[in-house]
């Protein structure tokens, strides 16, 4: 005679399927997201840094903060990209844009910084140019992108990175030993956080410029986005 499962055994092992695949399920998801992200970064990355070196060579072989007044940077940097879509002007303040996290997700972070152009790129990635009046300082350009475009976290240093123009015409990750953000060019009052570089890339720093400085760990720490996204 030839016995088969019982109906409680098969309760029981779907309820053991389920437990395992409750445990299993979430880890793997992380784990793909966080694979994702890091190849979001580097091909973000990549992008950005051949554009600058096409038109370094279209502006004589030099860029420096120096090359472009104020706005200026982002009309002649959007020839580089396929663009859906373009801003030269505060585009940050649209409605359909992300509002972004600092690195700790406990405080907003700083946009005055994303407002000097806007580039959509067409496989969703967002690029912001930061391209300030000197105001009696020496011009500078900084450029940030969302590696995921409109899509969550939304956060520095999560997907949002910053990187920076020097006077030697090179282009850094934000973050770098003598990269020239300060914060004082920004606002007229200290802030305690600023002048510690580790509290520009921490769990729990509630400085609105928190993530600043997530870009230089994200390029030379190969498990950076494991141990943000497979946790």
């Amino acid at each position: 005679m030839k016995k088969g499962f019982t109906m409680a055994e098969i309760l029981i092992t779907l309820g053991i399927i389920g437990v395992v695949a409750a445990l299993t399920i979430p880890t793997l998801i992380n784990k793909y997201r966080a694979v994702e992200m890091k190849t979001r970064f580097d091909k973000a990355y990549s992008t950005i840094s051949q554009a600058f070196e096409l038109m370094k060579i279209d502006n004589g072989g030099y860029i420096d903060g120096s090359s472009y007044s104020a706005g200026k940077f982002a009309p002649v940097f959007q020839q580089y990209f396929r663009i859906v879509k373009a801003h030269t002007g505060s585009a940050i303040y649209d409605a359909d844009l992300p509002t972004y996290k600092n690195f700790a997700g406990n405080a907003n972070f700083y946009k005055n910084i994303l407002d000097d152009g806007t580039l959509r790129l067409a496989d969703g990635t967002i690029i912001y140019i930061e391209n300030p009046d000197a105001n009696g300082i020496q011009y500078r350009v900084f450029i940030f992108v969302d590696i995921n475009g409109i899509k969550q976290p939304n956060t520095a240093g999560k997907d949002l990175f910053g990187f920076q123009i020097t006077n030697d015409s090179r282009l850094i990750p934000l973050g770098a030993k003598n990269n020239l953000f300060e914060y004082n060019e920004y606002v007229n009052q200290k802030e305690n956080d600023f002048n510690n570089d580790d509290n520009l890339c921490n769990e729990t720093s509630r400085s609105k410029f928190n993530g600043i400085y997530c870009t230089y760990k994200a390029l030379n720490d190969k498990d950076y986005f494991k141990k943000i996204f497979s946790k």
